[in-house]
């Protein structure tokens, strides 16, 4: 990227958003999409917050996503992003794309038990 589409950029506030792998591309978004975003992320836990939810339910439902996904899904995608020379279909890459199919899968069986669980 030269200087003058540098500046350009920096001009019209635009922040770069690199894919996960690395491999060159990226895309460019502008500052108001991350304006809105958090926005919204703001009003949604402000909403949730306001509920009457028992505390049961909150931490069920905040341990099913970030537990799993602190445990099983981050780690194997942090080894996928750090170890990209071996090919996609290795041993080891193998292993981790079954973890995070695994934490996907345990994140959804957490969640759904716990909402069945408020149901009754």
């Amino acid at each position: 990227m030269c200087e003058n589409e540098k500046r350009v950029l920096k001009d019209l506030k635009v922040i770069e958003v690199k894919n996960f792998f690395g491999n060159g591309t990226s895309v460019m978004l502008p500052k108001f999409v991350e304006i809105i975003v958090v926005i919204i992320l703001f009003i949604s836990v402000f909403y949730i917050s306001t509920l009457d939810f028992e505390f049961k339910f909150i931490f069920g439902i905040l341990g099913g996503l970030m537990g799993n996904t602190l445990s099983f899904i981050f780690p194997a995608l942090f080894y996928l992003k750090i170890d990209n020379k071996e090919k996609m279909l290795s041993q080891n890459n193998l292993i981790s794309l079954f973890f995070v199919f695994l934490g996907i899968l345990l994140m959804f069986l957490c969640v759904s038990s716990t909402i069945i669980g408020q149901l009754k």
